[in-house]
């Protein structure tokens, strides 16, 4: 690792050509991009901040992310969001696995951040009979399914097969 005034400059710099161009492009913003940005190569970025930082800077940029849509499902019920909104929003575009890695990253599924940011607010979804619903902690989100394979509540064989 380098020295922490080093580290900080190339965080902030690649911080901020990332989010230079992020405001200004239509799609995603690759490391080609942010290092011609910084003016210099791919390579010469990636092994810098690997060195200084210990990961790759995209590897950084997506933990960054990630950080930026859970704050913001903090805040959602206050701003009428949802999940997908957040996700999109911050360049999540597979919603399965954006679920799978925030659920890694900070031991619950989006949902029940989002479910927390409206029982805060006090409007939790109220039940039929009156009652408010579960809190967010006993709130689960499914575990991803891989290709081919199904839940157990589901028949053994894929649907359309022919029994």
């Amino acid at each position: 690792m380098g020295s922490l005034a080093t580290e900080t400059r190339l965080v902030l710099a690649v911080e901020d050509a990332f989010a230079g161009l992020e405001a200004n492009s239509d799609g995603l913003v690759r490391l080609r991009d942010i290092a011609a940005a910084m003016g210099m190569t791919e390579r010469t970025l990636r092994s810098k901040f690997a060195a200084s930082v210990g990961m790759p800077p995209m590897r950084y940029l997506r933990l960054l992310r990630l950080t930026m849509a859970q704050q913001a499902l903090r805040r959602a019920a206050g701003e009428g969001m949802t999940v997908t909104e957040v996700a999109l929003r911050y360049g999540f575009l597979e919603l399965g696995r954006f679920a799978v890695t925030y659920r890694r990253r900070f031991g619950e599924c989006p949902s029940a951040t989002l479910r927390r940011s409206i029982d805060d607010l006090g409007g939790g979804v109220p039940e039929a009979d009156g009652d408010r619903s579960e809190p967010a902690s006993s709130a689960t989100c499914p575990d991803s399914v891989r290709p081919g394979t199904y839940p157990a509540s589901s028949r053994s064989d894929p649907p359309g097969a022919e029994r």
